[in-house]
């Protein structure tokens, strides 16, 4: 999209949701997501005059947050590291999840997915901390509306959202991958 058609986004857009534009003091500036490879590498554009700057991660601490940045040829933006290795789709999904030590079951909402983690939030108090192991069944929005079993070990807790990793990606998944994809 070229950056004409960003600056009439509307304030409010979907597009700011999907990291495609930040707004700042009133003005909105393109933000880039740089995809930082398994050798710590990446590479930032301009969204302008197209010039790219090699980036080593690994020579000092860099942040999840946006920075700033301005190119040679004057143009400003923002941009983030995105250390990911998987896709991360944005979902709202119902589900419930068991504690495998102490058994409980307590329903949640699962909010992202990839294929080696899941994002969720507790709609009771979560009892949870990180390292404990869960089994998570949800269903997907997909025609099949395919149920979902997972086992994860939680890695955050925020509150009521909380983050968690796959230990089960040896087995296969095939409607969870497929829905990844669409």
């Amino acid at each position: 999209m070229p950056l004409e058609a960003l600056q009439k986004v509307d304030r409010y857009s979907k597009l700011q949701d999907r990291g495609l534009t930040l707004l700042t003091d009133d003005k909105k500036e393109q933000i880039i997501t740089c995809y930082v490879k398994d050798d710590g590498k990446t590479i930032l554009k301009c969204p302008k005059c197209g010039m790219q700057k090699k980036i080593d991660t690994t020579e000092r601490v860099f942040s999840r947050k946006p920075f700033k940045a301005t190119c040679k040829c004057g143009m400003k933006f923002r941009g983030k590291f995105e250390f990911r290795t998987h896709f991360r789709k944005q979902v709202r999904l119902s589900g419930h999840y068991i504690h495998s030590q102490t058994k409980s079951k307590k329903n949640i909402l699962v909010k992202n997915l990839s294929l080696k983690g899941v994002g969720f939030t507790c709609l009771d108090r979560p009892d949870l901390k990180v390292g404990d192991n869960l089994e998570i069944v949800f269903w997907l929005d997909n025609p099949k509306s395919s149920k979902i079993q997972l086992w994860v070990e939680i890695k955050s807790v925020s509150d009521h959202h909380i983050g968690a990793q796959r230990r089960d990606i040896q087995i296969a998944q095939p409607d969870l991958g497929f829905y990844l994809q669409g």
